[in-house]
């Protein structure tokens, strides 16, 4: 509390050395409401429902503090912020139903530096298709539940890529399953040479299929961003807020229609890596989506 006292008192003390302050949103925060004084236009930054988050965790004590806390103060200085900004559009429009009044406000999706990923060496061959689900750890949200259990049934060879920490249930899934042992391969977590090395095989990645798990339908991750950076198309089970209906290479689909979304993945392999890229470039690239950020702000406050 004492942290979040000397960071308000620091905005406050400094603001006025800035044309426009936009401030990663801190829940249960009882002190930025107070250093909303509208000597400099504010923007309050979200990746997450905060209520939402809370609550799932809201068990101990301190969680169910946190909570109260966030309901009681959240909606005040959101109230009064000069506008928000949400990661998703899913976000952006939570944020602004909290704060029960109109605030101005825009997308500012999750992007990447290009230049930190390298194009992957593209080593696609004709056999079965191959599909890399990338995570540090599978959380349930990701859904690989979910792809397991269509995969079981696919009708044609496919080889999943599993990179990252896979639970001891889903492992023993694998492992008991004819069709799973003979087509899923556990690489556990991979430094980033090992991992360009199985994706540089890769027809597509996977994203999330089951982030209705944490009352969410959107997020733009970094990992798909990553992915379309080094040249390899997406599939996923959630909307993205960075990319038109219309871009080519990320795939919003039902789980239930994997099995159909392969004939999509078999087009792809005909795509350079590069286009790939190019194409994604404007969607993902850090310095274009801050360029955009910034335009949007001239026209809110010049």
């Amino acid at each position: 509390m004492a942290r979040r006292f000397f960071f308000s008192r620091e905005m406050r003390r400094r603001r006025k050395e800035y044309d426009v302050l936009l401030v990663r949103y801190v829940t249960a925060d009882p002190f930025f409401a107070f250093f909303l004084d509208g000597t400099r236009p504010c923007l309050t930054v979200h990746h997450t429902k905060e209520i939402d988050e809370i609550a799932a965790g809201a068990r101990s004590f301190k969680c169910c503090a946190a909570l109260a806390m966030e309901r009681f103060w959240g909606s005040k200085t959101l109230g009064r912020v000069d506008g928000i900004i949400g990661v998703t559009e899913e976000i952006l429009k939570y944020e602004r139903s909290r704060a029960g009044c109109p605030v101005p406000g825009f997308v500012l999706p999750n992007g990447i530096s290009l230049a930190d990923v390298p194009l992957a060496s593209d080593k696609r061959g004709r056999g079965p298709i191959r599909i890399a689900f990338v995570a540090s750890s599978f959380a349930p949200w990701h859904g690989l539940d979910k792809v397991l259990a269509v995969l079981q049934d696919f009708s044609e060879p496919v080889m999943l890529h599993l990179v990252g920490a896979v639970s001891e249930r889903e492992q023993n899934l694998i492992a008991r399953h004819p069709r799973l042992r003979s087509q899923v391969l556990l690489h556990g977590l991979l430094d980033r040479n090992a991992l360009a090395a199985v994706l540089e095989e890769c027809d597509c990645t996977l994203s999330s299929f089951a982030l209705e798990r944490n009352n969410m339908c959107e997020a733009t991750t970094l990992k798909v961003r990553e992915s379309l950076a080094a040249g390899i198309p997406v599939l996923s089970g959630h909307r993205d807020s960075a990319f038109p209906e219309e871009f080519p290479f990320y795939r919003n689909i039902e789980i239930r229609d994997l099995p159909e979304a392969l004939e999509t993945v078999k087009k792809w392999r005909e795509v350079p890596r590069d286009r790939v890229r190019s194409l994604a470039a404007p969607f993902i690239d850090k310095k274009e989506i801050l360029r955009r950020a910034y335009h949007k702000l001239l026209d809110l406050f010049s």
